[in-house]
């Protein structure tokens, strides 16, 4: 939320006691209020592909792939009571739809049809398909008309792929001021974003890489004023977040694609050295982290000199689910042993656990 910041602060190094347990640089960002008088803003930043070159591994002959990003926003504050209270909000949207070129090794054609060069004679040579690799075989497109061939098998690909990113971020804020010498402020806010990245080889089909992030933060801070020489503060802080991260594969499509096992919904991942793994379900990981904060801390100022003391307590809960390979990954050395359906190695989830 850049209009939702008053200023910020970073620290790089010569860090004070109450930032311990950090790692590198530091940064401290005080967010904006309400005051007396009504105050907004609204903005919004565009970009998109109308001026962009092309990217060196685009075809000369095909469109540029599109690229539209487009960041708005807006703050609004002001008092609920005068000279008391006070209120102060800000939203900031994030949209992205970025396209980029993909280069990736797939069977060639002749692979498809069971034919494998063979470097020795310069002939060809017919493997034939097993009957239990055709269908998975069949998802591998085959290389672009013109695209480079490596005589083993391989060939390149060209396709264009589009990431969606979504964001959207809020943050409320209130101040009250109690007396000349007791002021308080809480500050929630919510950051909810997500990512659809197209798998480089189904992508066309609908079949995405999907992850998210939900973040919630909520603190809440009261300052006394004991004299113009020492001033307290308590504030009382918590955290939430949420990353889901797994494979989107749309409900019209499960019943078409192939699978290792009659019960799982998703056919898993395939792996050939040299060339780009079909299917994107390695894995998915749910992250959840609560954070609970409390931290109180005093300042006595006496000429030139002054003395902070405090203390703070934390506690962290991580939840996390890790799956590996949860419908299976196969791998085949070469092209002819994927022809023949003989993998030289398998992964996978053991039942009811979560080893490999």
């Amino acid at each position: 939320g850049v209009d939702a910041l008053r200023e910020f602060q970073v620290l790089t190094n010569s860090f004070g006691a109450e930032y311990g347990r950090a790692a590198g640089g530091i940064i401290n960002a005080v967010s904006r209020s309400g005051s007396n008088t009504w105050h907004g803003s609204v903005f919004e930043f565009l970009r998109n592909s109308a001026l962009d070159s092309k990217n060196y591994f685009d075809k000369p002959d095909t469109p540029i792939p599109a690229f539209i990003r487009n960041q708005f926003g807006a703050t609004f504050g002001g008092p609920i009571k005068k000279d008391k209270t006070f209120f102060f909000a800000a939203y900031e949207g994030f949209r992205e739809r970025l396209g980029s070129s993909n280069v990736s090794k797939v069977p060639d054609a002749r692979a498809h049809q069971g034919y494998i060069p063979n470097p020795t004679t310069g002939r060809e040579d017919f493997i034939g398909l097993a009957p239990s690799i055709k269908p998975f075989l069949d998802l591998w497109p085959i290389p672009t008309p013109g695209a480079l061939n490596y005589g083993n098998g391989l060939g390149d690909y060209f396709n264009s792929s589009k990431v969606v990113t979504l964001q959207n971020y809020y943050m409320g804020r209130i101040d009250h001021q109690f007396s000349d010498a007791d002021f308080f402020f809480g500050r929630y806010t919510f950051d909810d974003s997500s990512k659809n990245t197209p798998d480089t080889l189904l992508g066309d089909r609908g079949v995405y890489s999907y992850g998210s992030a939900r973040n919630q933060y909520m603190t809440l801070e009261l300052k006394h004023i004991f004299s113009p020489n020492l001033v307290n503060t308590v504030r009382a802080g918590f955290s939430r977040v949420y990353t889901p991260n797994d494979t989107f594969i749309p409900k019209t499509l499960i019943d078409s694609l192939p699978k290792f096992h009659p019960d799982h919904v998703k056919f898993g991942s395939l792996e050939l050295p040299g060339a780009s793994i079909l299917g994107t379900d390695t894995g998915a990981t749910i992250g959840a982290g609560n954070v609970y904060q409390y931290q109180e801390q005093a300042v006595y100022t006496r000429g030139k000199h002054s003395l902070k003391v405090g203390g703070e307590i934390q506690r962290y809960l991580s939840n996390t689910k890790y799956e590996f390979h949860r419908f299976g990954k196969f791998r085949f050395p070469t092209v002819t042993r994927l022809l023949q359906g003989n993998p030289d190695n398998f992964a996978g989830e053991t039942p009811d656990s979560d080893f490999v």
